[in-house]
């Protein structure tokens, strides 16, 4: 698959619908990167399966230390999304003595509020309430995991509507679930034997 054929794919499936016009720039522009950096190097294999992988807009470390990793969390999610998202009055606190990880923001004067008992992990209730946030305010778009096989500590994901998501899936861009992206004969190879 060539790039011009992947942005036809994307557009057949209106993957950009609900991104403002200056951010589907950018997104097309980062994803025609990502699509040539992958097809060049040593991915090469993932992304001839499955070139929806250029569509990897989202890198979040869920690794939590303390309060200035929470506020980090959520400057990632809102550096990553091509300025759709604004979250202000940011204050977060990761007390391990307490046992509570609260982090509080806003979006267009809208509270947001989460908090959860303290883990050295970004808890479920945080990431929950920051994409209910940028759902709200983005035109319905949300985060979709890219089961990407090469492992990190990053959560990765792409950004656009259920349906496009869905859509993109169907085209065989994604993987359907995690099972399928990091399945070796997916990609041509024989899966490994444990002795």
């Amino acid at each position: 698959m060539e790039a011009a054929d992947l942005l036809a794919k994307l557009d057949a499936i209106r993957f950009f619908e609900g991104y403002t016009p200056e951010a589907e720039r950018e997104a097309r522009d980062k994803a025609l990167k990502q699509f040539e950096e992958g097809m060049a190097g040593e991915s090469r294999k993932f992304f001839e399966r499955f070139p929806g992988f250029a569509m990897r807009f989202l890198r979040v470390d869920m690794e939590l230390d303390g309060a200035e990793d929470l506020e980090l969390v959520l400057d990632q999610f809102a550096a990553e999304t091509f300025g759709m998202f604004h979250p202000t009055d940011v204050a977060a606190v990761c007390d391990p003595d307490e046992g509570v990880i609260r982090l509080e923001f806003r979006v267009d004067g809208v509270p947001y509020k989460a908090e959860a008992e303290h883990d050295t992990w970004v808890p479920n209730e945080v990431t929950e309430v920051i994409e209910k946030a940028f759902k709200k305010h983005c035109n319905k778009l949300e985060f979709h995991p890219v089961h990407f096989p090469e492992h990190t500590q990053e959560a990765v994901m792409t950004i656009c509507t259920a349906r496009a998501f869905k859509a993109a899936v169907k085209a065989g861009l994604f993987p359907s679930d995690y099972q399928q992206g990091n399945d070796p004969a997916a990609y041509g190879e024989a899966a490994s034997q444990e002795s």
